[in-house]
């Protein structure tokens, strides 16, 4: 199972990162990735993080299949990440980032649009 932490639900994905997805981990389970106030200082992300595991703890013994890969999908507010990211890693879950291309569109008579194209998860290491 995919655990999706992030603030892009899956039904939003593009049909190639969902396909990407479906095919490395079956299932895709979503999870919101937590509100960061700027004005936090480093224990309460330290906190927060150790919450947000214990919710993908939770969701992984619930809902674990029997030779199913397990990762959790990751992007956002960096110290909180990076604070997430660093306790999966310790208890053996996987985690990943999703890679994009960005497409740069520039109409004659309008402003600068950017498109963003999944490429592939790219696992985070320690």
């Amino acid at each position: 199972m995919l655990i999706n932490l992030t603030n892009h639900p899956s039904t939003q994905w593009e049909p190639e990162q969902l396909h990407v997805a479906r095919e490395k981990y079956g299932r895709i389970k979503d999870l919101p990735f937590p509100v960061v106030n700027p004005s936090w200082d480093e224990e309460m992300i330290l906190n927060l993080a150790g919450r947000t595991v214990d919710k993908v703890l939770d969701i992984l013994s619930k809902s674990h299949r029997p030779g199913e890969k397990n990762a959790v999908h990751i992007q956002g507010e960096f110290t909180l990440v990076y604070a997430v990211v660093s306790r999966c890693l310790a208890r053996g879950i996987p985690c990943v980032a999703s890679t994009t291309k960005r497409n740069v569109l520039m109409p004659e008579h309008g402003e600068k649009f950017s498109r963003f194209s999944f490429v592939r998860f790219r696992h985070y290491r320690p």
